[in-house]
């Protein structure tokens, strides 16, 4: 499976989960100029206890590019902390993210928990 539908209309929700040395970051709905800094902080608030960020995508329908660079710096702050960053896209972010370049450069993956068993 290369991405889920996101379900449409959903409201913007970031759910974290902490699982042993790992944060799951599950999103929901639509990261765009107003809930972009909603998501970023949650990045940015993930201690240097962990050792990767996996972050959900994969119910996002609506994926702009002020989210695109939200992304772009939480890999890059995470990193400055010893932290990786593992991304579950959407069809949609998926798309983004390689119309852009950034295919090669975001470690993706079609689950969650593929994500989480890599970190390992």
């Amino acid at each position: 499976m290369i991405g889920r539908d996101p379900v449409p209309d959903a409201a913007f929700n970031v759910r974290v989960h902490r699982l042993d040395d790992a944060v799951l970051l599950s999103v929901v709905g639509e990261v765009d100029m107003l809930t972009a800094p909603t998501l970023a902080d949650h990045i940015d608030q993930v201690d240097a206890g962990v050792a990767v960020v996996v972050l959900d995508l994969s119910l996002v329908a609506f994926f702009s590019s002020t989210a695109i660079a939200a992304l772009i710096d939480g890999q890059r702050r995470l990193a400055e902390k010893g932290i990786g960053l593992r991304v579950v896209p959407s069809t949609v972010v998926r798309r983004a993210l390689e119309i852009v370049g950034l295919g090669d450069t975001v470690p993706m993956y079609d689950e969650a928990t593929h994500a989480l068993a890599a970190a390992n």
